[in-house]
């Protein structure tokens, strides 16, 4: 079992570093980056550089997902949330009157 976990966690790494890279924008990079936790966790060597470079990747790209575009104006997004408020409903006519 320790064999398998042994090459589970760096893969899982790769895979994690790989899938932010792509959503960061990095195309054949994603590839080579993810490459370095997987071979440093294969090799046991330099574990904990691996983790905390796979960990600061992971949280740059959850970041950047959260974070508006950097060439967002002030004003576009006060205009965008000011369309997403309630806007005022329009009062409806009473049903017509029967006999």
């Amino acid at each position: 079992m320790g064999t398998i976990l042994h090459f589970l966690k760096p893969a899982a790494l790769a895979v994690m570093v790989f899938f932010s890279l792509q959503s960061l924008g990095f195309g054949g990079g994603a590839v080579i980056f993810s490459m370095v936790p997987l071979l440093l966790g294969i090799l046991n060597v330099f574990t904990t550089f691996a983790y905390g470079l796979s960990a600061f990747i992971f949280i740059l790209a959850c970041s950047f997902a959260v974070v508006p575009d950097w060439q967002t104006k002030s004003e576009e997004l006060v205009n965008w949330v000011l369309q997403q408020g309630a806007k005022p409903i329009k009062p409806v006519a009473p049903p017509p009157a029967t006999k």
